[in-house]
């Protein structure tokens, strides 16, 4: 699994507490826009628009971005969109990526990631601003719209950054539902994911950002990814702490030639230790559910996840869950979003802290008492989590860093 996709799968996971996935062997076609519009398995051609590089304060022609100083890609330096810097109008561009074959296979779906920033004051997704994704079964001679984003009212603060986890969803060829974008955490869609009917045996998708004024709409990280026959379905996959040790269960929709299951944790999210195996039912239609307990869970935060292996020895492994203590501490530190420091909790005794970042590794950590003030300047701008700890209770908060 690339870094990339790991990061955003243990967000989610350390967001929502649980993860449903499948096992199975995938082939992808993706779009980064670190090289030229020919680069990359899923090149594109394009009317309008332009590439953004580095920041959100060097990357747009306006003199207030906002958020400013984000990362206007998800991975390496680059991405694609449109922004218009006047007081009105729309600036508008049409991203149309190469036409994608499937063969004898099935859960094929379209993703991207998506930002908004103003490039001035009292810029934002308005609504007369979109971003329309359309997608072509019949290489590329007609279109469908799939999903539509727009704006709301004079989009004053309808913008995000990559780091925003609201996700918009579609089923091509099941209606073509429209998201509002809005000021909330839920309304801030960052992540658009497109499912194709096992019928579809071809994709051909078209996305067209249309940005009003003091606005600039980002696109990163196209990719359109076919999963082949799954040996094993999964349904479902949570890990949950009963004092001091976790039970992990999961549950199969179907089975075929499926060995047995391998229990993985993990301390900081990257090194996994095998902790035992579950027999799988070999072949089976029904559906299965299985359990194991890990009674040497540790106290702080754990990472789970399966390795699925076949008869002939062929392995898969599922998503990551996390879990942390249920006994959790009832207080709160602050600021939050925090630009240099943090302080911790009024409590009394000790309070030991860890901040992790999105990818488990621990960036600070210590002890002290209530009240004290904890720096936090050295991190980079982003999304993090404080892991806190005081007379055997714990807590894990989201913050922002800005």
């Amino acid at each position: 699994m690339s870094k990339k996709l790991f990061s955003t799968s243990l967000l989610m996971a350390l967001l929502l507490g649980r993860l449903f996935s499948a096992f199975g062997q995938s082939t992808t076609a993706s779009q980064d826009f670190e090289g030229a519009n020919t680069a990359g398995s899923l090149s594109f051609t394009v009317s309008g628009g332009q590439y953004f590089t580095g920041n959100s304060g060097s990357a747009f022609a306006g003199p207030n971005p906002s958020p400013n100083n984000s990362s206007v890609s998800t991975s390496g330096t680059r991405s694609y969109g449109a922004q218009n810097n006047t007081g009105s109008g729309i600036v508008a561009t049409t991203m149309d990526f190469r036409n994608v074959s499937f063969t004898n296979f099935s859960n094929n779906s379209i993703n991207f990631r998506l930002a908004v920033f103003a490039t001035n004051q009292n810029g934002g997704l308005a609504s007369n601003g979109s971003v329309i994704v359309s997608v072509s079964t019949n290489g590329g001679s007609s279109y469908n719209t799939a999903l539509t984003i727009v704006g709301n009212g004079n989009g004053r603060d309808v913008i995000w950054d990559f780091s925003a986890t609201a996700t918009a969803t579609a089923t091509v060829g099941a209606g073509a539902p429209t998201y509002t974008a809005g000021t909330t955490s839920a309304t801030r869609y960052s992540f658009i994911q497109l499912a194709l009917p096992a019928t579809v045996t071809q994709a051909k998708v078209r996305i067209v950002a249309n940005a009003n004024d003091k606005t600039a709409i980002v696109i990163d990280d196209v990719v359109i990814s076919s999963a082949g026959p799954l040996p094993v379905t999964l349904t479902h996959f949570s890990a949950e702490r009963q004092g001091s040790s976790v039970a992990v269960s999961w549950a199969t929709a179907t089975e075929k030639d499926n060995a047995y299951f391998e229990i993985l944790r993990s301390a900081d999210g990257k090194s996994f230790d095998a902790l035992g195996r579950v027999k799988g039912r070999g072949t089976t239609t029904a559906s299965t559910t299985y359990a194991f307990t890990d009674y040497t869970a540790p106290a702080g935060l754990s990472y789970y996840q399966l390795r699925q292996v076949d008869a002939d020895g062929t392995a898969s492994l599922s998503s990551v869950i996390v879990v942390v203590a249920t006994d959790e501490l009832a207080a709160t530190f602050y600021p939050n979003p925090s630009n240099s420091s943090i302080t911790l909790p009024a409590v009394g005794g000790v309070v030991e802290y860890r901040v992790h970042s999105v990818t488990g590794q621990v960036l600070v950590s210590g002890k002290g008492s209530g009240n004290t003030t904890v720096a936090v300047e050295a991190i980079p701008a982003g999304i993090y989590f404080l892991e806190l700890t005081a007379g055997g209770k714990r807590n894990v908060q989201r913050f922002v860093r800005h």
